[in-house]
């Protein structure tokens, strides 16, 4: 029986293996011809063995640099199965999570739409500004509010390297807020939602164009049929003029388009700001950041106008403000983390879903009203 040597200096870094028992060292010769070559020895042992190559030990009987340490096989029933992939609906949830979260926003945001709609026709009527702020301010005061109980670090302005992204999403962001806030003052919800659906395709298109990712022809297509569908389902005034168009003049309804076009253009690159901050910062730093910047530009824009602030005179539009902040700080955060994990061009074509939240809101709510 042979015994092994000890290492040289240069090798005291290497890892070794417990040495062997002197039972189940078995030494090769030194002709390095394969096992298969030669009888092979019935081992005394009653379980099979099976050669483990280490580094560290030498053979005085082989040239070579290579021992074999025999080791007895491991029982197959004492071996850890293999982590199988989830399969069948467990499979389809986790590839899908980041759509289920966008689509779950849909719903708050079409809540929150027709609560705004509810306020701009009270008595008094609330100014978009004044909802934006309300609805901003309990958001932001919601999202700081966990990231200081989490310790979240650079909470306050984000992490280096997204800080610029953070500002963008949240100009952009309060340009496509304030869109669909104003166009509700004079369209009706479902005019106004119609309009709202050209920024999925406008965000694949966004996508393609800065952050280089796929807008399949199948996506364009879906989204142009899905927008077709919208505008037969809601039936918008506009287009089919059934019904009265309310109070509000030609000029005032053009004004309404004009700007929910523009807030159009403000959510497709907030989808693109989000998407290109990823995973770098915290979901919420976005929802907090966005949060503010709309808090402040609202808070300016009404002490520009001159407007006063107007609080609601019933229980129910007290309710509608409670409504509006938590559904709108819920959808942010939905929204954030679904965008997080799906690409632009797919993700946002959970929007979509939004013209049936809203159309069986408003057909909900004419019946209460």
């Amino acid at each position: 029986m042979s015994t092994a040597l000890p290492l040289s200096p240069d090798r005291h870094n290497e890892t070794l293996l417990p040495p062997p028992s002197q039972d189940a060292l078995d030494v090769i010769p030194a002709s390095r011809k394969p096992d298969d070559d030669r009888p092979q020895k019935a081992s005394p042992s009653p379980q099979p063995l099976r050669r483990f190559s280490t580094t560290p030990h030498f053979d005085i009987a082989s040239s070579s640099s290579t021992a074999y340490i025999a080791l007895p096989v491991p029982d197959s029933s004492m071996a850890p199965s293999p982590i199988s992939p989830p399969r069948g609906r467990s499979s389809f949830f986790h590839r899908n999570l980041g759509l289920f979260y966008i689509a779950g926003a849909q719903m708050f945001f079409s809540m929150m739409n027709l609560c705004a709609k509810l306020l701009s026709m009270g008595d008094p009527p609330i100014h978009p500004l004044e909802i934006i702020l309300v609805r901003m301010l309990i958001t932001w005061i919601g999202a700081i509010t966990y990231l200081h109980y989490k310790k979240v670090p650079d909470y306050l302005i984000g992490p280096k390297g997204v800080r610029l992204l953070l500002v963008l999403r949240g100009v952009v962001g309060f340009f496509g807020l304030f869109g669909i806030y104003y166009s509700l003052q004079y369209l009706d919800l479902s005019d106004a939602t119609v309009l709202t659906f050209l920024a999925p395709i406008l965000t694949g298109y966004f996508g393609r164009i800065f952050l280089k990712e796929p807008f399949l022809r199948t996506e364009l297509y879906a989204g142009i049929v899905s927008l077709a569908g919208v505008i037969l389902i809601a039936r918008p005034q506009s287009l089919f003029g059934d019904g009265s168009v309310g109070d509000a003049t030609a000029l005032q309804r053009l004004s309404a388009v004009g700007v929910a076009l523009l807030g159009v253009f403000g959510a497709a690159a907030a989808y693109i700001s989000i998407r290109a901050i990823g995973s770098r910062a915290h979901p919420l730093i976005s929802v907090s950041m966005f949060s503010l910047y709309a808090t402040v530009v609202s808070a300016i824009g009404l002490a520009v106008l001159q407007h006063p602030l107007t609080f609601p005179r019933t229980f129910f539009g007290w309710l509608e403000w409670i409504v509006i902040g938590i559904s709108g700080f819920a959808a942010q955060i939905l929204l954030t983390n679904g965008l997080q994990r799906e690409r632009a061009g797919r993700g946002v074509s959970m929007v979509y879903l939004q013209m049936v939240f809203a159309f069986g809101f408003e057909r909900y709510a004419s019946l209460l009203l």
